[in-house]
């Protein structure tokens, strides 16, 4: 959080952020990132296969429903040292350009691809860097994060929190 508010207070100083300010805040972005990789928004997306294929000594028909778990995914090992820890820093270095395609899919890949990716990440951004620079959130004492997957991933009890205001 301090690292955030940091490069928050560096780049825009006693004001809001706008959409040019953020290729100045991959600290931002990167937390943002980290978040979805953690919690993706849609935990499981389904595809149906077009053609006959196999996948390891499994052969599957066409037709098949096959389905694929972003919160598995990106939580393998083989992506992510300590996969569970929350390291918005990994997305500065080369992290991005060593995963294989679709070891990171917040929104789904290839031709259905989310339509509103781009304009999601935006908003969230911007949201993202107003909250952190006026406000300090932590968990309430007591509070568990579990998941609750259904349509799109959620949370079991809500995300109690205490919130207080800080100086920008």
């Amino acid at each position: 959080m301090e690292r955030l508010r940091r490069e928050l207070h560096d780049v825009l100083g006693d004001r809001d952020p706008t959409a040019d300010d953020l290729p100045r805040l991959p600290y931002t972005q990167a937390v943002l990132r980290e978040s979805m990789r953690l919690y993706p928004p849609a935990w499981i997306l389904s595809r149906r296969a077009v053609e006959p294929f196999t996948l390891g000594p499994h052969r599957f028909p066409a037709g098949t429903l096959v389905l694929m778990s972003q919160r598995v995914v990106h939580r393998d090992l083989r992506f992510h040292d300590e996969p569970a820890a929350f390291r918005p820093e990994h997305w500065l270095g080369d992290l991005p350009r060593r995963l294989p395609a679709f070891a990171y899919f917040p929104f789904g890949g290839g031709p259905r691809r989310c339509i509103g990716e781009s304009f999601a990440l935006l908003e969230a951004s911007l949201v993202l860097a107003v909250i952190a620079r006026r406000f300090s959130l932590e968990l309430a004492p007591g509070a568990r994060v579990e998941p609750a997957p259904a349509a799109t991933l959620r949370l079991q009890h809500g995300l109690p929190m205490r919130v207080r205001r800080v100086q920008p």
